[in-house]
Parts: structure tokens; sequence; C-alpha cells
């Protein structure tokens, strides 16, 4: 297995998110001093690898247990009326939202978000983050333009004016 992501939590936890051999993605939680007992008897949820894609954002707000997984897929299986293969890219961009319980673990909290009509074509999330304390996440796309979501309304509102965003490949 392979760490694709890790935060250090409060009162000695540690999230811990894994790829096994078949792709798919491993969440943990847990103290410091068990986490090695979780990765070792597959207690974390897994995701495959099929459902939330190839291209993914992680954020995780430690104050309400809640873990975004942004996916930026590419999908290039547009075919014209004659079967021929067309040049376009589309990208599927998705939200999923997982909340974690400590005798459940981590489980989602609904279906995924579709977020494509809310971006041009061709534009991908580059960052992910939650604004502490809320139910809002702020996104970052690959025309450096920043916007809150929030998981309240399923609605996006502007990043209030002041707030500098940069945006590194």
């Amino acid at each position: 297995m392979a760490c694709r992501h890790s935060q250090l939590l409060e009162g000695d936890r540690l999230l811990l998110v894994v790829i096994d051999r078949d792709a798919n993605l491993h969440l943990h939680l847990d103290r410091l001093n068990s986490i090695e007992n979780s990765i070792g008897r597959e207690r974390g949820k897994m995701l495959h690898r099929n459902k939330i894609g190839n291209e993914f954002l992680l954020a995780f707000d430690e104050s309400q247990a809640m873990l975004a997984v942004i996916s930026c897929d590419k999908v290039c299986s547009m075919r014209d009326p004659n079967d021929v293969k067309l040049g376009l890219t589309i990208f599927q961009l998705q939200l999923n939202i997982f909340v974690h319980d400590e005798s459940r673990g981590f489980t989602a909290s609904a279906t995924a978000i579709n977020l494509n009509s809310w971006y041009s074509e061709g534009t991908t999330i580059k960052k992910a983050c939650f604004t502490s304390g809320s139910e809002e996440l702020l996104l970052v796309d690959s025309q450096a333009i920043a916007r809150i979501y929030s998981l309240t309304t399923m609605q996006f509102r502007c990043v209030p004016s002041g707030i500098k965003v940069m945006v590194r490949s």
C-alpha cells in the first residue's frame, strides 16, 4: 500500500489515506498507536477507484470530521454517429462527502454531487479545502477562479474580495 494523504489531528490521531495494489483508496482515522492495526485489519473505509476516478483531491475538516473527495477525471468516450472517436476531452467533476463517526468510521453523507454545470468545459479543480468550522469548501479551478461551495445550500458563492488565491501546478 502507498500513502496518498496523511494529516495529523488533535488528540494524537491520524487521518491516513492509502492506495492498495488495485488502486482503491482506504480511509483510516485512528489514534497514532492504533493506526498500524487499523491498516492491518483493513478497518478503514474503501473507496473504489472506478467510482472516484484516477484524478482526485482530498480535503478534511477536523472540526466536523468531514472528508471531501473531489473527482476531476477526463472522460474521452465521445463518438460520432459512425462510431468514430471524437477528439473531445470532457472533465467529470464530482464531489463526494464522507463523515467520520467513532463507532461507524467513514460513511457517505449523500450521493455524489455533479459540479460540471458550474464550470466551463475543460476546467478542472486544482485545490480544495474546507472553510474552518463550516460546511463550505473553497475550490480553486484551473482558471485560478476561487469559489466557495456550501454543502447546506448546494450552491456556490463568490470568494470575498481581498482574498488572494495562488494556484501552482
